[in-house]
């Protein structure tokens, strides 16, 4: 008999499977072979508001450059598209540019570098990113810019996930040396593929 022929006549049969509330039909090879039949990435994306407040860890004024490096951690929750009730924990480095109006500094631009973030869903699930950005402050003081995730993982169903996407941020900076916290918050739209 002809290989193509038999190729062309083994027998299929159907499997239902669950991906991030998506249903997918594939095909099972009935005639073992030595390939693996894996099915096709699927993007999906994650849509959110995290709200929550950030702390200031430690700082250095650059004298060379007029900026102040910031590390700062944060923390929140918020509900997420495919997470649920999601909590937040993330830490960065922030490079505050500005001027001086005397003898007072005001700052006028964050760049973010170094982020790390990790979102775990109520189930226990996590997604991990990388991320880095900059905001621009208002005349308020309040800074409003950019985040650039890039999705270096997870853990259960996001086990080997990739992606990336942006998130919008908002938050003022700290006016009290004695509580250096700050209220955040950050908008997804992230796209996963797995």
């Amino acid at each position: 008999m002809n290989p193509r022929i038999r190729a062309s006549r083994r027998r299929q049969s159907f499997q239902l499977e669950c991906l991030e509330h998506r249903n997918l039909l594939s095909t099972v090879d009935l005639v073992p072979t030595a390939a693996v039949v894996q099915s096709p990435s699927h993007t999906v994306t994650l849509k959110g508001t995290i709200e929550g407040t950030a702390s200031i860890t430690g700082s250095q004024f650059n004298s060379s450059t007029g900026s102040i490096d910031l590390s700062i951690d944060a923390s929140g929750s918020g509900n997420l598209t495919l997470l649920g009730k999601s909590t937040f924990e993330s830490s960065q480095i922030s490079t505050v540019t500005g001027m001086f109006v005397g003898d007072q500094f005001v700052p006028l631009k964050t760049t973010i570098t170094g982020g790390k973030a990790t979102l775990t869903a109520a189930n226990g699930d996590k997604l991990f990113f990388a991320y880095s950005g900059e905001s621009f402050s208002d005349e308020s003081g309040v800074f409003d810019g950019q985040l650039n995730f890039t999705v270096i993982g997870g853990t259960g169903r996001f086990e080997g996930a990739t992606g990336g996407g942006t998130g919008l941020s908002t938050h003022p900076l700290p006016t009290d040396p004695a509580n250096p916290t700050f209220p955040f918050t950050v908008a997804f739209d992230v796209q996963l593929a797995r």
